[in-house]
C-alpha cells in the first residue's frame, strides 16, 4: 500500500484496507463496506460512509485533478453512494423475512431465564431460543413493522441479527399512554415499564435514541415522551447523558438522569436492582415534577391578543415581488429543460440591479451570493454573460458589484460545502457576510449527506435556514421537479416545512429541445400575497442579436401559456370555418379540449 496513502488515512482515522486495492473501480471494506477508496489519476480519492467523509490524496500536488474532474468524481461517489443504500435496504428486507420467521417460532420467555433473573425484570415481550436458552428481543419501527433482534444469552451478551435494521427502529414494552419513556437497553425498559405501567421503548443503545426519538415525535405528536437516560458518571464524557441531552434539545423533550452512586451502576435497572422499583417510579415522577411543577423562563416572548394587535411591526417587504420575501426561505423548482439555472440567475441579476423583469418587481438593489454546486465554470460564465447582455439591450443595468459567485468549478483545492452537515453549513456562513439573498443551486449538488425521501434529513437543513432567516438573509432554493410533476419537488414532504413560497416552472406543452426553453410559471405556495399578482403565466428565453447577425445575449420575455395559445388557436381557426374534427387534427389538442374553448369563446362572444 502506498505509503502517503497509508499516511493520510491514518490522519483522518480511517481503517486501512484489510484486502489488495482495485486498479480501478471501488474498493470496499470494514463493517457493513463503510470505508471505500477509489483510484484517480495517479492518487486515490477514499472516505467513511458513516461519517459522510471524503478525502483526494496524491503524490504530488501537482497533479491534482482539475475541479471539473473533481465533480465529474463526486457524481460517480454520490452513484456509489446510492448504490450501497440500495444494498444495505435489499438486505435489510431480506433480514425482517428472516428475523419474522425467527421471533414467530420461539418459544415463550420464561421469567426464570438468568439474565432476567440477574436484572430482575419479566420477559414481556422476549421470546425464548429454547435449544441455546437464548433470549429474542423484537425491534419494530414505528409503525409495527419487525425489522431485527437482539439475541441476550445467559451472560449477558448481546449481538444482534446480522445486515438487520436497527436505525429508528425499538422494542416496546406495553401499550401507548399520555407519557411515553424513551430509554437504551430492554432491561432498562422493562424496569421502567414495571415501575410506572407507561408505554416504555428501548432504543437499544444511545447512537440510536436520536432516531427513535423522531419516529415517536411523528408518530405520537401529544404525548409527553421522557427520555430516561443512562448516566455513564463514572466515564469523562459520560456517554449515556450526553446522547439524551442532544436528543431532548434536538426536539424539546425532558430528560430524566438516574441518581445512583455504585459503582458500574448507571441505568434505571440498576436503580432497580440495588434500589428497588418504588425507587425507579419515585425518582421519575420527581424529575417530573422538578421539571413541569416550576416556572421557568426560557427567554421565549407571549403575548396577549391585545397587547399583540398593538404590537408595531413592520410591513413585509420583498426582494423580489411576489416571489421572495425579506427574510424568507423560497424553492423554485423545475422540470428538466424549463431553464430553472436562467431563471435563478436571472432573478439574481434583478434583484442586485433593482430592476423587474418579467412580472417580477425589485424595488432597490440588494447584495446577492449565487451558490452552484456542480455546473462547468466556463458554462456558467458564459450564461451570465449573456444574461446581462440580454438585460443591457432592455436598458437595464446589472449591477455586478452586488452580486457574489460561489461556484464549485471555481474551487481548486477544496470541495464545496455539504448543507446537510453543521460543518458544511459553517463553511458557507463564512462567506454569506452581509448578502440579502443567498441562491442555492441546486440543493443535492450540495446536500449530499442527506437522504432526499428521508424526513430527519431536513432537520438540521430547516433548523439552519430559520438561523440564516432570523440574521436578516432570505434564501432561495433551486430544486429538480419530482418523478410525478403533479406532486411537487423531488423528495420528502419536509424540503417544503418552512418555506414562503414555491415556483415551479413547468416545460410547456409540445415543447422541443430546438424551440429553447419555454416555461409556465405557476406559484405552488405562497404567504401574504394572493389574486393576480400570483396568476400563472409563461415565459421564453429568446436569443438577442447584434448588428451583425451573430448571438450576443439571452432574455426571458412574457409569452403565451399552453392555455392562452390554445385559446387563441381555436379562435383563429373557428373563425376561419374550421370544425371541430379539423381543429383536432390541426391543433393536436383532444377533443374535449377543442369543445371546451369553442364553449368559452361562444360565450364571451
Amino acid at each position: 500500500m502506498e505509503q502517503f496513502l497509508q499516511e493520510k488515512m491514518n490522519q483522518v482515522n480511517v481503517e486501512l484496507p484489510d484486502k489488495a486495492i482495485e486498479s480501478t473501480g471501488f474498493t470496499r471494506w470494514g463493517h457493513n463496506n463503510r470505508y471505500w477508496l477509489l483510484p484517480v489519476g495517479d492518487g486515490y480519492v477514499f472516505g467513511d460512509w458513516a461519517q459522510d467523509s471524503r478525502e483526494f490524496v496524491f503524490p504530488d500536488a501537482k497533479n491534482e485533478i482539475s475541479p471539473a474532474r473533481k465533480l465529474e468524481i463526486h457524481k460517480v461517489i454520490q452513484e456509489e453512494k446510492e448504490r450501497r443504500q440500495r444494498e444495505i435496504q435489499q438486505e435489510q428486507d431480506r433480514v425482517s423475512v428472516v428475523a419474522k420467521t425467527v421471533f414467530e417460532k420461539a418459544d415463550v420467555a420464561h421469567a426464570e431465564h438468568p439474565y432476567l433473573v440477574r436484572k430482575q425484570v419479566l420477559p414481556h415481550c422476549a421470546k425464548l431460543l429454547v435449544d441455546t436458552n437464548t433470549l429474542l428481543v423484537p425491534l419494530y419501527d414505528v409503525d409495527g413493522r419487525l425489522w431485527s433482534v437482539q439475541y441476550i444469552k445467559d451472560d449477558g451478551t448481546k449481538r444482534f441479527m446480522a445486515g438487520g435494521r436497527k436505525k429508528g427502529c425499538f422494542c416496546p414494552i406495553g401499550m401507548l399512554t399520555d407519557i411515553v419513556y424513551l430509554c437504551e437497553g430492554f432491561a432498562t425498559a422493562a424496569s421502567i415499564f414495571q415501575a410506572t405501567g407507561k408505554y416504555t421503548v428501548a432504543a437499544m443503545d444511545a447512537g440510536n435514541l436520536m432516531s427513535v426519538a423522531s419516529e415517536l415525535v411523528g408518530k405520537y405528536p401529544n404525548a409527553k415522551i421522557v427520555i430516561a437516560a443512562d448516566n455513564d458518571w463514572e466515564k469523562s464524557d459520560n456517554t449515556g447523558v450526553k446522547y439524551a441531552t442532544g436528543v431532548a434539545q434536538r426536539y424539546g423533550l425532558t430528560i430524566c438522569v438516574p441518581k445512583i452512586n455504585v459503582s458500574g451502576a448507571s441505568d434505571f435497572n440498576d436503580v432497580a436492582v440495588h434500589c428497588g422499583v418504588d425507587e425507579v417510579r419515585n425518582q421519575l415522577l420527581c424529575s417530573l415534577d422538578e421539571i413541569w411543577g416550576q416556572e421557568m423562563d426560557f427567554g421565549f416572548k407571549v403575548f396577549g391578543a391585545n397587547e399583540f394587535l398593538k404590537e408595531p411591526l413592520p410591513k413585509i417587504e420583498f426582494l423580489l415581488y411576489p416571489f421572495i420575501p425579506q427574510n424568507g426561505v423560497s424553492l423554485l423548482y423545475a422540470e428538466r429543460g424549463a431553464g430553472k439555472t436562467f431563471m435563478g440567475l436571472a432573478m439574481a441579476c434583478a434583484v442586485a440591479s433593482g430592476f423587474d423583469f418579467l412580472h417580477f418587481k425589485a424595488d432597490k438593489p440588494r447584495r446577492v451570493l449565487y451558490v452552484d454546486g456542480e455546473m462547468d465554470a466556463r458554462e456558467m460564465q458564459d450564461r451570465l454573460n449573456l444574461l446581462i447582455a440580454g438585460f443591457e439591450k432592455e436598458g437595464k443595468h446589472v449591477k455586478k458589484e452586488n452580486l457574489r459567485l460561489f461556484l464549485a468549478g471555481m474551487q481548486q483545492d477544496a470541495t464545496m460545502p455539504d448543507l446537510a452537515t453543521k460543518r458544511g453549513q459553517a463553511q458557507l456562513e463564512a462567506y454569506i457576510n452581509q448578502s440579502d439573498l443567498v441562491i442555492v443551486d441546486n440543493i443535492f449538488s450540495l446536500y449530499t449527506a442527506g437522504r432526499e425521501n428521508d424526513a430527519d434529513s431536513w432537520v438540521e437543513y430547516n433548523a439552519w435556514s430559520r438561523k440564516l432567516r432570523a440574521k436578516g438573509v432570505s434564501l432561495l432554493w433551486i430544486h429538480h421537479t419530482g418523478k410525478d410533476k403533479n406532486r411537487g419537488p423531488r423528495g420528502s414532504s419536509a424540503i417544503e416545512a418552512i418555506l414562503n413560497s414555491s415556483v415551479c416552472l413547468e416545460v410547456a406543452s409540445g415543447h422541443r429541445s430546438s424551440d429553447g426553453a419555454i416555461a409556465v410559471v405557476r406559484y405552488t405556495k405562497t404567504r401574504g400575497v394572493a389574486g393576480n399578482a400570483v396568476n400563472d403565466f409563461a415565459a421564453r428565453l429568446i436569443e438577442v442579436y447584434d448588428l451583425g447577425g451573430d448571438v450576443c445575449g439571452l432574455r426571458w420575455v412574457l409569452t403565451d401559456t399552453p392555455q392562452e395559445y390554445g385559446y387563441k388557436q381555436v379562435e383563429r381557426l373557428l373563425a376561419e370555418g374550421k370544425t371541430v374534427k379539423e381543429i383536432v387534427k390541426i391543433t393536436g389538442l383532444s377533443k374535449s379540449q377543442v369543445y371546451r374553448l369553442k364553449q368559452e369563446i361562444e360565450t364571451e362572444r
